[in-house]
C-alpha cells in the first residue's frame, strides 16, 4: 500500500501561465511553494500499489477454473489473494477503483468569510475517512472532528451547493457503491440525509462526478450524477482492457422538489442518451447565454455529452454540432474565458496518447431551429507545447485561475503516467 500525502497527491503537474505562447515560447516564470504541512493539512490519501501512473491502462489475464489470473502488462506482476488467484471482481475492488484517486472541494462551510477544505479518501473502511479542514486564518487549518461528514466509502469526488436554500453549503460525495448527501446544519455539523432525500433509492453503482444547477428555473438547485464502470458487464475474453472492455453505468438527473427530496427525471428530460458511457465529470453552465444552465459531460472511451437547455424542462442533445463529442478518454473539466471575448470556453483533460483539449466558444448566437441558440466550439489541435506535455500522460484534472495576477487565465494540469516521459 502507498500512502500519498496531500502535498504530493497529484503525481505530477503542468502549469501554463497565461502569457505562455502555446507554440512553445515561455515569456514568464512563477515559483510555487508547498505549504500543506505548515498550514496544518495532514491528510493522507490511501491507494494500493502499484499506482495507476506506474502501470498503464491495460490488464492481461487468462481465464482459469480458479478465477482470472490478472497480469499488469508493464510490470507482469500477478496479484493473489490468500494464496489463490484473485477473481476479476476481487481485483477490481482492491485495485482499479482506488487507482483513479479522489477529489476535494473548497467551500466556506461555517460562513466566516474564508475558504475551508474537504478531502475525499478511497480506502473503504471506517479507520480511514474523508476529512474536513477549517480555515482559522493566517494560512492555518485545523481538522474538524465529529462534523458528521466523515464518510468512509470508497470515495471518488465531492461537490458543494446550498440545495435547501438555508444559506449554508452542503456536501455531495460520490463513491464506489453509493453516494451521500450531507446537509449543513449551520452549527459546524452535518447530517447524512441521503435516505430521506432520495426516497426512490440509490443503486449500488460506481459513481463518478456530480454537479448542481437549476435546470428548470424553479429556484432550487438540481443534481446531475455520473455513473462510471459496471464490472458485471464484461465479455468473456482471456484478456481484458480497463475500462474499454467493460460496460458503463447510467447518468442521473435529479430534480430538487424543494422539500428536501429529489426525483429522478432523467428519462423525461432528454439526457437519457448519455447513459452507459462511462462518464467521469459533469458541469452546468449557460453556454449560449439564454439564462438557462446547459450540461457538459466528460466520458471515458466514448463521445462526450453536451446538452442545451430548451427552457421547458428538457434538453437538446448537441454533442456533435457543438464540436465537443470527442472520444479521447476525457476526465476532468474547467471553465474560463481564454481569449477575453466574453464567452465561456472549456478545457478538459484526456487519457494518455491524447492531447488535452482547449475548446474555444466561437458562436452562441445563431440558431438551427429558429428557437434555441447554438453553442459551437473550436479546438486547439496545433499547439506543439500542449502536445508535448500532455500527450504522453494521463491528465486527471485541469484548473483555470489567474495565478500571477496579470488578468490572464493560467492553466494547470494534474497528471499521471509519469514513467512514460523523459526530460
Amino acid at each position: 500500500m502507498v500512502n500519498n500525502y496531500f502535498n504530493i497527491l497529484f503525481s505530477s503537474a503542468i502549469l501554463f501561465l497565461g502569457s505562455i505562447d502555446l507554440q512553445g515560447q515561455t515569456t514568464s516564470k512563477i515559483s510555487l511553494q508547498d505549504r500543506s504541512s505548515a498550514a496544518g493539512i495532514d491528510f493522507v490519501h490511501y491507494a494500493p500499489r502499484p499506482r495507476w501512473c506506474e502501470i498503464g491502462p491495460t490488464i492481461v489475464g487468462s481465464a482459469t477454473n480458479e478465477g482470472l489470473s490478472l497480469v499488469f502488462e508493464q510490470e507482469k506482476e500477478y496479484w493473489k489473494s490468500n494464496g489463490r488467484l484473485m477473481t476479476l471482481d476481487e481485483f477490481a475492488n482492491v485495485h482499479l477503483i482506488k487507482m483513479n484517486g479522489s477529489g476535494g472541494a473548497w467551500f466556506d462551510y461555517d460562513r466566516d468569510g474564508d475558504w475551508d477544505l474537504y478531502l475525499v479518501n478511497c480506502q473503504g473502511d471506517a479507520s480511514i475517512i474523508n476529512a474536513l479542514f477549517e480555515n482559522i486564518g493566517n494560512g492555518k487549518f485545523i481538522r474538524v472532528k465529529n462534523s458528521g461528514a466523515e464518510d468512509d466509502g470508497e470515495g471518488m469526488a465531492v461537490s458543494t451547493a446550498d440545495y435547501n436554500n438555508d444559506g449554508y453549503p452542503d456536501l455531495l460525495i460520490t463513491n464506489y457503491g453509493d453516494f451521500k448527501l450531507f446537509r449543513n446544519n449551520g452549527d459546524k455539523t452535518f447530517s447524512d440525509v441521503t435516505l430521506n432525500s432520495f426516497p426512490e433509492g440509490i443503486m449500488d453503482w460506481w459513481y463518478g462526478g456530480s454537479a448542481w444547477g437549476d435546470y428548470d428555473d424553479d429556484g432550487y438547485l438540481d443534481l446531475y450524477i455520473t455513473g462510471y464502470v459496471d464490472f458485471s458487464r464484461r465479455p468473456q475474453y482471456t484478456s481484458l482492457r480497463f475500462p474499454m472492455d467493460f460496460g458503463g453505468l447510467p447518468n442521473t438527473l435529479y430534480k430538487n422538489n424543494g422539500d428536501g427530496t429529489f426525483s429522478d427525471v432523467t428519462a423525461n428530460t432528454g439526457v437519457l442518451a448519455d447513459a452507459s458511457r462511462k462518464s467521469m465529470q459533469v458541469i452546468f453552465n449557460d453556454f449560449n447565454e439564454d439564462r438557462l444552465p446547459d450540461i457538459f459531460v466528460t466520458n471515458d472511451t466514448d463521445a462526450n455529452g453536451f446538452y442545451l437547455n430548451r427552457g421547458d424542462g428538457t434538453f437538446k442533445a448537441f454533442s456533435g454540432p457543438s464540436g465537443l463529442s470527442t472520444t479521447d478518454g476525457s476526465m476532468g473539466v474547467a471553465l474560463g474565458d481564454f481569449n477575453k471575448d466574453g464567452l465561456t470556453d472549456l478545457v478538459y483533460t484526456n487519457f494518455a496518447a491524447e492531447v488535452n483539449t482547449l475548446a474555444t466558444l466561437v458562436d452562441n448566437k445563431s440558431s438551427n431551429d429558429g428557437k434555441l441558440r447554438n453553442a459551437v466550439f473550436i479546438h486547439d489541435f496545433e499547439s506543439p507545447l500542449l502536445h508535448k506535455l500532455t500527450w504522453p500522460k494521463v491528465s486527471w484534472a485541469p484548473g483555470l485561475f489567474d495565478l500571477d495576477n496579470d488578468t490572464d487565465l493560467d492553466l494547470f494540469f494534474a497528471n499521471g503516467h509519469l514513467n512514460s516521459v523523459s526530460g
